[in-house]
């Protein structure tokens, strides 16, 4: 699978290749049933404060979103928004562009429900990151990804936070 390749040409060890970022997402995803149970966590209003900034920014592309024809679903602690504008956004937005789902905050958008349900567990992971650091995970995540790309590193894959979401949900 060459999306498992770094930048220095040596295979990543935090790549599998039925991660959810992949294009076969779809036929991976897992039944809705086993992972709403990991969706009921129930988090201190702090939590939703301290991440707020970030998840403003996701629910105005949610919003936009919907007023493009999209979708939303409440799942547990998050919202999921999917359709309309959303997949050209995914598709194009920086330090995303390609990936079927981002987080921002307790908001996850995607292309569809079939790439956010085989997200889900890695995305609640990154929730929980926003949960931890707040309005400065999207600075220290960008301080990773510049600081691995400079080091020949893959941004992506080699990224701390990335690496823990990955680590948590194989």
């Amino acid at each position: 699978m060459e999306n498992n390749i770094r930048l220095d040409g040596r295979r990543s060890i935090y790549v599998e290749q039925r991660d959810c970022i992949s294009e076969s997402a779809d036929s991976f995803a897992l039944p809705v049933a086993t992972i709403l149970g990991k969706c009921t966590v129930v988090v201190g209003p702090w939590k939703y404060l301290w991440a707020s900034p970030w998840s403003l920014w996701g629910a105005s592309i949610g919003v936009f979103g919907l007023m493009t024809g999209g979708k939303v679903r409440r799942c547990g602690r998050i919202l999921e928004f999917w359709g309309g504008f959303i997949p050209l956004f995914l598709r194009y937005f920086p330090f995303i562009a390609g990936s079927p789902v981002a987080t921002f905050g307790h908001v996850v958008v995607g292309r569809s429900p079939r790439h956010l349900d085989a997200c889900r567990p890695h995305q609640l992971i990154h929730v929980r990151q926003y949960e931890h650091w707040g309005p400065l995970f999207v600075p220290m995540y960008l301080i990773w990804w510049f600081f691995l790309l400079s080091r020949g590193k893959h941004p992506y894959y080699d990224n701390p936070f990335e690496r823990e979401a990955y680590g948590a949900t194989s």
